[in-house]
């Protein structure tokens, strides 16, 4: 069975975002400084057929992402992804392994971290390749990502408090509430 154009998009998306994440503090509420709120990360998500569940840890980190086929009538399949940070939890390595009844892959990329730049490496049997360089701003929102192999540039919008509004790349636009 092929893989899942959906189920890589969603995981190279989410991954994206995690690469963006920040967490914020309120310092006006009236508690001495001690926060009441919660935060709610999604755990489970599905389309169609098909499952996602996410893991994340203690600091709410995206730890794992596993799709599954849930189709009777289908062949079973799974994506599963893992994600490894060092110790100022910046995110340095992704796994991403697919099982199906014909086919079992696993692919590995690093991250590194340089001024304004993270870059992410594809860690093949050819060795550690360049694949994508993400450009962020002074307050670590990613502002580009620009793709080495298709030399192809997505950008990324966001309103004044921070939130993803818009991406764009070449003649596409993606809006975001």
């Amino acid at each position: 069975m092929r893989r899942s154009n959906f189920w890589k998009k969603a995981v190279l998306g989410l991954t994206t975002l995690s690469i963006m994440s920040f967490a914020a503090c309120s310092d006006d509420d009236d508690n001495g400084g001690e926060s009441n709120s919660k935060v709610y990360v999604p755990t489970e998500m599905s389309v169609s057929d098909e499952t996602l569940v996410m893991k994340y840890d203690n600091s709410l980190r995206l730890t794992n992402i596993d799709a599954k086929s849930t189709a009777s009538n289908s062949e079973s399949y799974i994506y599963s992804y893992a994600f490894f940070y060092d110790s100022d939890g910046k995110l340095i390595k992704m796994k991403d392994e697919y099982k199906d009844s014909e086919e079992h892959s696993i692919d590995e990329y690093e991250y590194s971290y340089k001024n304004d730049s993270i870059f992410r490496f594809y860690l093949g049997d050819e060795g550690k390749t360049l694949e994508s360089t993400y450009i962020v701003d002074s307050k670590g929102f990613v502002k580009e990502r620009i793709t080495a192999r298709h030399n192809d540039t997505l950008i990324f919008n966001y309103d004044a408090v921070g939130n993803l509004i818009k991406t764009e790349k070449s003649n596409d636009e993606w809006s975001y509430e």
